[in-house]
């Protein structure tokens, strides 16, 4: 299964050694992200730090594991259909346009997220943790 990964489930993943970062770090999903995740990380990375109670060196070492699973997408890819996300997302929220766009621009089986705006668009499936569970499992 082909999934766009939105920056929530990896900050699940670096919060703690959970049933997510199971996933993916043990799973045969392909999980595809784009550049803009480690901007999106970066700003939460102090966060994360206090609240997984992990220093720094810790943070990027499960960040370096995490991101190795992960197939990184180049920007401009996404730019091609950013307008016509933030389109869509307007009237939900505009901050989850880049990862829209980047499921509009690439083949996959949806995006994997718990935020429950992108759940309001109907382009593209989102796969939450529970049900990607439960499919997984079957």
């Amino acid at each position: 299964m082909r999934l766009i990964i939105d920056s929530n489930i990896i900050i699940a993943a670096l919060l703690r050694d959970s049933t997510i970062r199971h996933l993916i770090l043990y799973s045969d999903l392909e999980l595809i992200t784009g550049e803009f995740l480690e901007v999106e990380i970066s700003k939460y990375k102090e966060y994360i730090q206090q609240k997984a109670n992990i220093n720094e060196t810790e943070f990027f070492i499960i960040f370096e594991k995490i991101k190795d699973k992960l197939i990184l997408i180049k920007d401009e890819l996404v730019t091609k259909r950013i307008d016509e996300a933030i389109t869509i997302m307007k009237s939900i929220d505009n901050a989850n346009a880049p990862v829209l766009a980047l499921a509009l621009s690439i083949e996959n089986n949806g995006i994997w997220s718990d935020d429950k705006h992108l759940e309001k668009q109907n382009k593209v499936k989102v796969w939450k943790t529970k049900d990607l569970m439960e499919y997984l499992s079957t």
